[in-house]
């Protein structure tokens, strides 16, 4: 509820703050009154029995954002953004562009601010999503391949891109040997 005309309020009353730091920046802490809600960092609470007093800190944030591309093959772009996403680090808040904001990983790209203190995030993929795709390769915003590990340590010095990519599972190639030797798999990546 918004305060009377005196700038006061009723005795009792509970007041949300919803904190909605600037592009680039972050909730650093809330400090004071305020009271924390639930799992949503930016939003506190205040029961207004007494007068109380909030500090609100914002600090500069690392913006990360995450991709999923699926499609027949590793260079469909920008194919279809799905919920291949398993674990991730967790910023204040993840979102979609242009969509409602959340605390998960769903549908579609996803954007997060990290502090600047971070230096490392790890990303885990699925390996297998339910139309018969497997995870191929994570690659960075240029379409570098980075890994093919479902597990990607990534170091973070600045804004970053990553994306998930996923291809139809083709036919599968089965090696069996007998005596002594090695066989190798001579891979693009």
């Amino acid at each position: 509820p918004l305060p009377g005309e005196d700038g006061t309020y009723p005795l009792g009353t509970e007041v949300t703050l919803t904190a909605a730091p600037a592009v680039g920046k972050l909730l650093s802490n809330w400090e004071g009154d305020a009271g924390q809600t639930g799992y949503d960092p930016l939003v506190a609470k205040v029961k207004m029995d007494s007068d109380k007093w909030v500090l609100v800190t914002f600090e500069d944030a690392h913006l990360l954002t995450v991709n999923t591309i699926t499609g027949p093959s590793a260079t469909t772009w920008p194919g279809e953004s799905k919920d291949y996403i398993q674990s991730a680090p967790l910023p204040q808040f993840w979102f979609r562009p242009n969509s409602d904001m959340g605390q998960s990983l769903e549908e579609g790209q996803f954007v997060g601010y990290l502090p600047v203190t971070t230096e490392k995030v790890t990303l885990k993929a699925r390996d297998t999503v339910g139309d018969g795709q497997v995870f191929h390769h994570w690659e960075d915003a240029l379409g570098v391949k980075l890994s093919r590990d479902l597990e990607l340590e990534l170091e973070i010095s600045g804004d970053t891109t990553v994306s998930a990519v996923y291809i139809d599972q083709g036919p599968r190639l089965t090696v069996n040997m007998l005596g002594e030797g090695t066989v190798t798999l001579n891979d693009d990546l």
